[in-house]
């Protein structure tokens, strides 16, 4: 608008003549939709349970419940990101990058995922995340059941390729995941 009162083609900013007020929004969480420690064990178990695919996803779901990161995140999590993972009590991850899923038609590379540097940050700032002790112990078992290399993608699809929205929300929504 700005760009077309300088050009003269509007002689003033319409916008500026409307009055409104950013609506009020709640502040606190809402515990009622938050799974709480046992739902999300058993929410994990019944991931499990949903053969090979299943016990390669349960990471996944883990790190995004355990750690709060975003699917975007998960999907790039690193083995070289996990800064520590001590045989007894919390860790600690550091995130350099994100995946978030465009669309092949709206990324650079053609591909439905593009790596971006983390929402909300610089390029190449990085985000320090507490690691809680049970997922450190299901990290840990994961890195060794799943044979992950030191440099490779921690969290990958079935076939070994990169995790696809796909297969983790097929995991996800599958009947009987809610026992």
């Amino acid at each position: 608008m700005e760009y077309a009162c300088e050009r003269r083609i509007l002689p003033v900013n319409p916008l500026t003549l409307v009055k409104w007020t950013r609506p009020r929004v709640a502040q606190t969480l809402d515990l009622r939709v938050v799974a709480n420690p046992d739902q999300a064990r058993r929410l994990l178990d019944a991931v499990r349970t949903q053969g090979k695919r299943g016990e390669r996803m349960v990471a996944f779901f883990a790190v995004m419940y355990y750690a709060a990161l975003q699917p975007e995140e998960a999907v790039d999590l690193r083995r070289d990101h996990l800064v520590s993972l001590p045989d007894d009590g919390w860790g600690e991850m550091r995130l350099t990058h994100a995946e978030p899923r465009s669309g092949s038609r709206w990324t650079d590379s053609g591909k439905p995922r593009d790596r971006q540097p983390l929402k909300h940050r610089a390029p190449g700032e990085t985000r320090p995340v507490p690691i809680h002790p049970e997922l450190v112990t299901l990290l840990r078992h994961h890195i060794k059941e799943f044979n992950i290399p030191a440099s490779g993608r921690l969290l990958v699809g079935p076939r070994g390729g990169i995790m696809t929205d796909r297969t983790y929300l097929g995991v996800w929504h599958r009947p009987g995941r809610r026992h």
